[in-house]
């Protein structure tokens, strides 16, 4: 499990907050060492394949068309 710190540091770069430079030098006082940010990285990556997806949110959207005249009334 990652520290909550290295965690907070990571948001902040992703949501732009901080720069890629930043990020880094901070990740490499945090981890201790360079090798140490490096080894870090690759734990932090975000993978949306994996994302949570469920076939039920399939079901809770009601679609339907709606017509209107020239005068925009229903």
């Amino acid at each position: 499990m990652l520290n909550q710190r290295i965690i907070d540091l990571f948001d902040q770069f992703t949501h732009g907050v901080i720069s890629r430079q930043e990020f880094m030098k901070r990740l490499t006082i945090l981890a201790g060492s360079t090798v140490g940010a490096m080894a870090i990285l690759p734990k932090l990556e975000l993978d949306f394949s994996s994302a949570d997806t469920t076939a039920d949110a399939k079901n809770e959207i009601e679609t339907s068309y709606i017509e209107y005249d020239s005068n925009g009334k229903k």
